[in-house]
């Protein structure tokens, strides 16, 4: 008996990135390069190729499709400023992309004492 795939709603960051072309070379798939560092297929990308490196914030239905693909069919999206996609990522590069002076980080301190 087949185990029927586990879907929720999510909301996920990230880049907008080619997943597949058709014959001629063109862009036909698009995928959500995701700040948790999965790649999530767009099952209703079509609507989305004009998004094709930008970031995004996108909320939708997230399933692990066939071959193990994560797959999303966004409901809402909005189109984010570059420094807003690194905000997810690493704080303080966001805050010196922006010109906001941050304190700097004792790497070493900060693995030994969390």
């Amino acid at each position: 008996m087949k185990k029927k795939a586990e879907s929720s709603v999510q909301t996920l960051v990230g880049i907008v990135t080619p997943f597949a072309w058709d014959e001629r070379g063109q862009v036909c798939e698009v995928s959500l390069s995701a700040t948790d560092d999965q790649e999530y297929v767009i099952e209703n990308g079509s609507r989305f190729l004009d998004f094709l490196q930008k970031p995004i914030r996108a909320t939708g239905l997230v399933r692990l499709g066939k071959k193990m693909h994560r797959m999303i069919t966004i409901k809402n999206v909005q189109v984010l400023e570059t420094s807003a996609l690194f905000e997810h990522v690493h704080p303080e590069y966001s805050r010196a992309i922006a010109g906001h002076e941050s304190e700097p980080v004792d790497r070493d301190r900060t693995a030994k004492n969390p």
